[in-house]
């Protein structure tokens, strides 16, 4: 087969899988947080956009060449989701056709080379890194992966200083992609091996000195090196990194043995797939360990036998293991035991094994062309099927639940994300069912517990409402403190509600919001400087909060501290103009009586452009202000009815007067 025929064939393959993608929706799985609903990514290609891709450690990452993916995609395509799915095919397929050069390259083996490239672009085990927005960083890493490897095959054919140096550019291009590629330079040091044929052998007292070929990847060593911290400390930073509390030392290495065989199982037997494998902990039997362990022993020790006459077992079989090792779960992320997407570069190098060892027992058997070719040809076409069908799966996130939940009905974070669907459809009951479910998965899920307290509160359950939230509290889930206090306020326990929020409080940062819950619940127990001090953080926190302000604004009149309480009053109906509904019931429950809920009513029309009004009210302060005998109000009113006359707003009034604070 003709190079280009080869190309074309690969690109087809890519093609027939993910085209379908256009169609697809974004999902309620992180792609709200990456893309949909991060104010970041709305900046597009701008000099704002660029500097924060840069700067950035959101979402437990650095990864600039990445977010500038997504800043760019937003730049062409805004909402469109298909866009974006279609920039993620064209990096598969770039990653593909890199992975078909640098092993011709390498191996002088094109047929073969197609056939390791046809299996990477058509697996179902690497649709997740495709078909799943949010996953751009590993999917965008694998193309850096390729490219270092072809420019490093480029390297061996003529050394020399500046095509090393493009190596390293583009490792350290792809470590700011991914930090998956820190284990790269040992891979390149296996390729060393076979099929660069620059040591004699894998492991033998007579071979030619291994250190000259880690001398010249020093750079590459130390690039990795510089950024195995970086990942570390950003996944720290961003909490991603699990807490050690029921998930110690003994269960992290007992799921590293038991997923290391199950990536080699879902990848000869893709079947059972999903994108989430929630930790085994301390369920995994003796049995299944020593199981598993032997399998892992006894294929290490195998290629160890067979490294002189099969070499390339002992490098795709170590491939496989180094690759693994930074997302194996030894430091452990999040709650889940493997993913799909953490086996793509690793089963690169079991791909090239197999293949390379099938092709040696048809050479050494003479099997005929009749029998490899279909075969060849039946099994790529079955893998892309069953990835086709995979790649629907990912529609959209009812679509994506749905389907996880047909091989693994106990799983989790599907149950909880159906379960939200129902809920955001009002169907409570079957959305109640879809979270117990995910809490007899695991009843240390809070998420789970949350969303269970809301349909509870909607049907009006309030006291187990307010159980499943402090549950949900105990397993780490900050929010639902301040939720639970909101359903206590609603029933009137007050002191309860803000003992909740005082919890919340412990656990770390709160948003505006929950501090304008605390400070409405601590005025409502008449504690006004301790309400204050809450609504002013909530500012703080959020200067355009015209709720926040609103209730700082009713503290300080509740403490007759009138001049400061009229400036927050116009600042939030100057937020949102919908506030002055508020002033006007001030008004109206005092038959228009007070002067003091007159002045401020009309400071706040004068805000909103209403200065008849604005006028108006001013003269119904004034007379009621003479009528009650409070003289010590009557010169200030005068003096900004004078301003209303002139078309001076209150705010501009209060600042040019010193009435400002």
């Amino acid at each position: 087969m003709k190079l280009w025929s080869a190309r074309i064939l690969l690109a087809i393959l890519v093609a027939i899988i993910y085209t379908q993608t256009a169609w697809n929706e974004f999902v309620e799985y992180d792609d709200q947080l990456v893309i949909t609903q991060n104010p970041d990514i709305a900046k597009g290609l701008t000099p704002e956009g660029l500097a924060w891709a840069f700067s950035t450690s959101y979402f437990a990452n650095w990864m600039p060449l990445t977010w500038l993916t997504h800043l760019a995609d937003y730049e062409f395509y805004r909402d469109w989701a298909g866009g974006h799915h279609l920039t993620s095919a064209l990096f598969h397929l770039i990653a593909v056709l890199l992975l078909f050069e640098a092993l011709r390259k390498m191996t002088n083996q094109a047929m073969l080379s197609l056939i390791v490239a046809a299996i990477y672009a058509t697996h179902p085990m690497h649709v997740e890194s495709v078909a799943w927005v949010s996953e751009r960083k590993g999917n965008l890493s694998s193309v850096f992966w390729m490219l270092t490897m072809y420019l490093y095959a480029r390297y061996v054919k003529a050394p020399s200083i500046e095509r090393m140096a493009a190596v390293a550019g583009s490792l350290f291009a792809g470590l700011m992609a991914k930090q998956m590629l820190v284990s790269l330079p040992l891979i390149l040091l296996l390729l060393d091996f076979w099929p660069l044929h620059r040591r004699d052998t894998f492991f033998g007292l007579r071979a030619r000195p291994l250190w000259p070929l880690i001398r010249e990847k020093w750079s590459l060593f130390l690039i990795a090196a510089f950024f195995i911290p970086v990942a570390y400390l950003m996944q720290e930073r961003g909490e991603a990194i699990s807490t050690l509390e029921g998930l110690n030392l003994n269960y992290r290495l007992q799921n590293v043995i038991y997923s290391t065989v199950m990536y080699l199982r879902r990848f000869f037997w893709p079947s059972d797939l999903a994108v989430f494998y929630p930790h085994p902990k301390d369920s995994l039997s003796i049995s299944v360990l020593l199981g598993c362990l032997c399998i892992l022993l006894g294929i290490t020790i195998l290629a160890f036998l067979l490294r002189k006459k099969m070499p390339w077992n002992i490098v795709g079989w170590f491939w496989y293991l180094i690759a693994l090792t930074p997302v194996s779960g030894i430091i452990p992320i999040g709650s889940h035991g493997m993913a799909d997407r953490y086996g793509d570069i690793p089963l690169i190098g079991i791909s090239i094994a197999t293949v390379w060892t099938l092709y040696y027992i048809v050479v050494r058997f003479s099997v005929p062309r009749f029998v490899t070719i279909p075969a060849t040809a039946a099994t790529i076409c079955l893998l892309v099927g069953l990835s086709y069908v995979q790649t629907s799966h990912w529609r959209n996130t009812e679509t994506l639940f749905t389907s996880i939940i047909r091989v693994d009905p106990d799983n989790l974070i599907a149950q909880n994300g159906l379960g939200v669907i129902d809920l955001n459809k009002g169907e409570l009951d079957t959305a109640a069912q879809h979270f117990q479910v995910a809490i007899h998965a695991d009843k240390r899920f809070p998420l789970a517990h949350a969303n269970l307290g809301t349909v509870l509160a909607q049907q009006g359950k309030l006291d187990d409402a307010v159980a499943e939230y402090r549950e949900a509290a105990e397993w780490g889930y900050q929010p639902s403190w301040f939720a639970a206090a909101r359903l206590l306020a609603q029933q009137n326990k007050t002191d309860e509600a803000i003992a909740a929020c005082e919890y919340g409080f412990g656990m770390g940062p709160v948003t505006s919001d929950e501090s304008t819950l605390y400070g409405v619940l601590l005025m409502r127990a008449q504690r006004y400087a301790d309400a204050e001090r809450a609504l002013l953080t909530a500012i703080q926190n959020d200067p355009q909060s015209a709720e926040a302000r609103l209730h700082l604004a009713l503290s300080l009149l509740s403490q007759k501290r009138i001049d400061s309480a009229r400036l927050q009053f116009a600042w939030a109906v100057t937020l949102n103009p919908a506030v002055i509904d508020s002033i006007e019931s001030l008004v109206k429950s005092s038959k228009d009586q007070d002067p003091i809920s007159l002045d401020i009513l009309a400071a706040c029309y004068s805000q909103v452009d209403k200065m008849g009004a604005a006028c108006k009210s001013q003269e119904a302060a004034l007379l009621q202000a003479a009528k009650q005998g409070h003289a010590e109000l009557i010169e200030g009113m005068q003096a900004r009815l004078r301003s209303y006359l002139n078309n001076i707003k209150y705010l501009q009034h209060a600042s040019a007067t010193g009435e400002a604070i």
